[in-house]
Order: C-alpha cells, then sequence, then structure tokens
C-alpha cells in the first residue's frame, strides 16, 4: 500500500462522485469518477435547428467552477466507501493540473484501473503507463462559435500520437454531421489507430438530439469497422450534474 502525506499534492476539482461509465470501452462499469476544474478548449456546435450547444460540461470550461483541493488520500477514503475498482480522471482538462501525475499514478499502486479522460492536446512523462487514455480530440465542427483560445490551443495530433504510442488508449469522436464522418477518416490515416480504438457517439445534451444522430452514427460504424457509443447518463438522467 503506497504511503502519502500531508503536504502532497492535490486536484482542483469541480465535483467527484460514484456512478457508472456511460461512453466508451469501459461502458456501465462502476467507477468513480474525479472531475477537474479548468479546460484549455471552449467546445461548442451548431445543430440543425440553428442553435447552439456549448461543452456538455460548461461549468469545467466556459464558465469554470472555482474548485476545492482535494488530495490523494481524500479521494482514496472515498473511494474505499464504494464498490469502485475504476477511477475516472476527467474535466475539463486534467493534464492541466500539476497534481495529476502524483494521484493518477498512486490510484494505480493501490491497485485500482485508471482511466484519464483528455482532449489529447496536452502529454507529459512520468504517469505510471498502465493508465488508461480516453483521447477525445476535437473535431471542426467544435468551435461553431469560432472561441479564439479554442482556435489556438486545439492542436493535438502529435500529443495524441504520443499518447497512444505509450498507453493503452481509445479514440472517441463526438459526431455532429456528416462532414465529421471525413475528417474522422482523414485523422485515421494519419494516426495509427485500428477501429477498435475508435468510438464515435453523438453530440447533444438531450435524449432527442442525441437519437437524431444515432442512426447516422449506426451506419457509419458498419462501413467503417467502427465503434458506436452511446452516452447511457444523458439518456437516463438528462445531462445533469454529479451521474
Amino acid at each position: 500500500m503506497v504511503e502519502y502525506k500531508k503536504e502532497e499534492s492535490y486536484l482542483l476539482l469541480s465535483e467527484d462522485f460514484y456512478s457508472l461509465q456511460a461512453e466508451g470501452k469501459f461502458l456501465g462499469v462502476p467507477s468513480y469518477f474525479i472531475r477537474t476544474t479548468g479546460c484549455n478548449c471552449r467546445c461548442s456546435w451548431l445543430n440543425s435547428d440553428g442553435s447552439i450547444t456549448k461543452c456538455d460540461t460548461s461549468y469545467t470550461s466556459w464558465e469554470p467552477d472555482v474548485g476545492y483541493k482535494t488530495t490523494f488520500g481524500e479521494l482514496l477514503n472515498k473511494v474505499r466507501q464504494t464498490k469502485a475498482k475504476h477511477v475516472v480522471i476527467t474535466g475539463g482538462e486534467p493534464f492541466l493540473q500539476k497534481g495529476l501525475v502524483d494521484i493518477a499514478n498512486n490510484f494505480i499502486k493501490n491497485k485500482y484501473n485508471v482511466t484519464i479522460e483528455t482532449n489529447g492536446t496536452l502529454y507529459f512523462d512520468w504517469l505510471n503507463r498502465g493508465i488508461f487514455m480516453s483521447i477525445s480530440p476535437k473535431l471542426l465542427s467544435a468551435n461553431a462559435l469560432k472561441n479564439e483560445l479554442h482556435e489556438k490551443n486545439n492542436k493535438w495530433i502529435e500529443t495524441t500520437r504520443k499518447l497512444m504510442t505509450n498507453y493503452s488508449y481509445q479514440l472517441k469522436f463526438v459526431y455532429n454531421n456528416k462532414k465529421d464522418e471525413e475528417e474522422i477518416e482523414n485523422i485515421l490515416n494519419i494516426l495509427p489507430a485500428t477501429g477498435k480504438n475508435v468510438y464515435i457517439m453523438p453530440q447533444g445534451i438531450s435524449v432527442l438530439s442525441l437519437k437524431e444522430k444515432s442512426q447516422e452514427i449506426w451506419k457509419m460504424c458498419c462501413e467503417h469497422g467502427w465503434n458506436m457509443s452511446p452516452r447511457l447518463h444523458i439518456d437516463v438522467f438528462g445531462n445533469i450534474k454529479g451521474i
């Protein structure tokens, strides 16, 4: 069992909670979610009715929570009170947090499975190679509001390549319109990914908006050999915090 000290590093969190993984490879797996606040991108999508949808966790990006400091010891005590064997560090963008390495590595040392959910724009070493990287590159359609910060920071090809080279991973793309399919194809011609590592999920924050795109994604995944991912938390509860 790893030892930790009072002066250890911390994460600045928006929320942490016990739930089920609702997307990607570990769909349905009981997991403890550690959601950091702060992001280097500002995602936004144009919907078919002309409306704009911002990031589904805008409280970590567009209007980020001030957040609260939480150490590994505090998080470990919370996780131990649940049935979770999987820990998901998400955001926002976790790679902005200096304490990510210490806390993620300590969970690995304590025999937990760890997933880091990232937009793939940032990379640094020293993370345990047993960590699973859930990489969600932001396509061109994810900047409907033409945000300058998003445009500046959404550069992820080389950093994503490093993550894919050094870790087990999944590439999780948010699909919004038909142009996204061609862009995903082009990306997969550049990056060394196979279909089994690629997940496509619909853009939206309501059951109706997700359903509108699901038939297109279904056909697309059959054609290309990609995986389709639902967003179960929205299907079951809607777009709310803490689930």
